[in-house]
């Protein structure tokens, strides 16, 4: 090489491009372990759930019909007196 000249260096480049494969393959190689976490949940939901004494809870709210010759808020209606 001539003075002064430098080799020329790889330029780097980020691969931004998605690689699905790569997550499938890692889904399928922990296929065991997600099912198996999975239905470890969905059996300790279920279990407290079972547990739980069941509670229920209601309210309501009774409004009283409007004296005769006015509506609800007090107002005259015209033809009743």
């Amino acid at each position: 090489m001539a003075l002064g000249m430098t080799a020329q260096q790889p330029v780097e480049t980020w691969d931004t491009e998605l690689d699905f494969r790569s997550y499938f393959d890692a889904l399928a190689r922990y296929k065991w372990l997600v099912i198996g976490i999975t239905v470890l949940a969905v059996a300790f939901a279920a279990l407290v759930s079972f547990m739980q004494s069941p509670s229920y809870e209601s309210s309501i709210v009774v409004g009283l019909p409007a004296a005769q010759g006015q509506a609800g808020l007090g107002l005259s209606l015209p033809g009743y007196a």
